[in-house]
């Protein structure tokens, strides 16, 4: 029941829909209670329900850990250094394709350190075994992406792409960039 259909929920309400059931008929829910004084729950689920909510115990789903390797340029700018980094992960699993990828990049994009230049966003889209990467220059970055030293520009674009299709998980083997759905010639 905990798919993707269901992930917004807490995870208590996609683990023991039954309760949830049971907290939304009795008025209990957030969302669903009127205004006012809450309801008392004795006279709407009897004591031994009460008794039964209250010696309850939920399910802890421990957090995975998921190794990637992020890539970054070495001091000269002249090859790319693989450290692994560990992710937690409680959500379902495995965890899917897409959110491990924008995870990869958010890592890549966060060991850059490119003065007076900012990446406000990114999106990526996977087809197939291809990764469009599309990111968005933040409006008060002082450069854009033509700016950047070739340098700068090794460090972050082939750090991202180096990260995606160097970890196999990820599925990726061509990596595309985009600025505004542009494509980005490197």
């Amino acid at each position: 029941m905990g798919g993707a259909m269901f992930s917004h929920l807490p995870l208590w309400q996609q683990k023991l829909p039954w309760l949830a059931l049971a907290a939304f008929s009795a008025g209990l829910w957030s969302g669903c209670q009127r205004p006012g004084p809450l309801p008392r729950l004795a006279p709407r689920l009897g004591p031994q329900m009460v008794a039964a909510i209250a010696r309850l115990e939920l399910p802890s789903v421990p957090p995975s850990a998921i190794a990637l390797q992020v890539f970054a340029p070495d001091d000269r700018c002249e090859a790319l250094v693989s450290t692994s980094e560990t992710i937690a992960w409680a959500g379902e699993q495995p965890p899917p394709r897409e959110r491990l990828a924008r995870l990869a990049v958010l890592r890549a994009v966060t060991r850059q350190s490119i003065p007076k230049f900012e990446v406000g966003n990114y999106g990526i889209a996977l087809r197939d075994r291809t990764a469009v990467v599309d990111i968005a220059v933040a409006p008060t970055s002082l450069r854009q992406i033509v700016s950047l030293s070739r340098c700068e520009q090794f460090g972050l674009f082939r750090s991202i792409e180096a990260t995606l299709t160097r970890n196999p998980r990820l599925q990726v083997d061509r990596v595309e960039f985009t600025e505004a759905g542009r494509e980005i010639y490197l």
